[in-house]
């Protein structure tokens, strides 16, 4: 008889098979994306079990595969990834829904790192990317919780995947800087405001 655990890697293997074949035969089909994204529900509804984490993971992987068809990502790709991002939009509010999520999206995309060689350098520059007004798949806390955390993972069926540990200290250090520069700089000026905004309350009680 087969064992529960092998049940579960099967089932895991069958959606993401499922997964890939929507996102590739429907690019190929030129399906618009909000159907692209019904297609997709649909399936996610049916495999009730598996996460958001691993929808998106299997999706990116079509996505970013089939735009750099083989080239390393440089600087030269920012543009037009951010505007790839950008069309697709909906497929982010659809699947990461909350911070949760978006944490996840985070680990999902130091995963891919390590499984797409053409982007294996590139962490930093996707995250800001999805962090851009263009994109805004992952918010600015969600980053400083990520960077704060001493473990960085996200669930599929099995349970947790968790990004190895010099993986995600060096993926730290190469966001450094612009977590440094653009995200604890608002998130101390948000702080501010708040505490200036008390102030204020509590003088006109008086």
């Amino acid at each position: 008889s087969v064992s529960s655990e092998d049940s579960e890697a099967d089932e895991k293997i069958d959606y993401d098979n499922l997964v890939e074949n929507i996102m590739t035969s429907d690019l190929e089909n030129n399906t618009s994306i909000n159907d692209i994204i019904k297609d997709l529900a649909g399936l996610k509804n049916r495999c009730w079990n598996n996460t958001f984490a691993q929808t998106m993971k299997v999706c990116l992987f079509v996505l970013i595969t089939k735009f750099l068809k083989g080239e390393k990502f440089s600087k030269r790709h920012i543009k037009e990834m951010t505007k790839l991002f950008k069309e697709w939009k909906p497929l982010f509010e659809r699947f990461v829904p909350n911070e949760t999520e978006e944490l996840q999206l985070i680990s999902v995309i130091e995963q891919l790192c390590i499984e797409i060689e053409e982007i294996s350098s590139a962490f930093h520059i996707l995250i800001q990317i999805l962090n851009s007004e263009e994109c805004n798949a992952i918010g600015d806390e969600s980053i400083l919780k990520w960077n704060r955390s001493s473990e960085s993972y996200y669930e599929e069926l099995e349970g947790k995947v968790y990004i190895p540990k010099n993986v995600n200290e060096a993926n730290k250090k190469k966001l450094q800087k612009y977590i440094e520069t653009n995200l604890e700089n608002n998130d101390e000026e948000n702080e501010e405001k708040e505490d200036d905004g008390e102030e204020s309350d509590e003088s006109e009680k008086k």
